[in-house]
């Protein structure tokens, strides 16, 4: 189980960060618990992303940059969920 952690960690971070730009791109208004449950996740999840990439990153180096491993697998989810953020970001989503 410890070896799947980090892909689905990944895909989860993914998956939330989707979430939050649906949810401000079609102006879906949640209650106030919601809201605050959002807001206290985020900061969290964003050094849980960058934690993981470099986490991936050296264990990517380390299987001699195979693209077939999880690793690879889990930098191609944390990059999207990255992109997606800076995206929504610049064109203020």
């Amino acid at each position: 189980m410890k070896k799947n952690i980090q892909p689905i960690l990944s895909v989860l971070t993914l998956l939330y960060f989707s979430t939050l730009v649906f949810l401000s791109y079609k102006n879906i208004k949640l209650n106030n618990f919601l809201d605050a449950i959002f807001e206290l996740i985020t900061i969290p999840f964003i050094l849980l992303t960058i934690v993981l990439l470099v986490i991936n990153f050296k264990k990517w180096s380390l299987e001699k940059w195979s693209l077939g491993t999880k690793s690879f697998l889990s930098i191609l989810f944390l990059i999207s969920s990255i992109t997606l953020m800076v995206f929504a970001t610049i064109y203020d989503i």
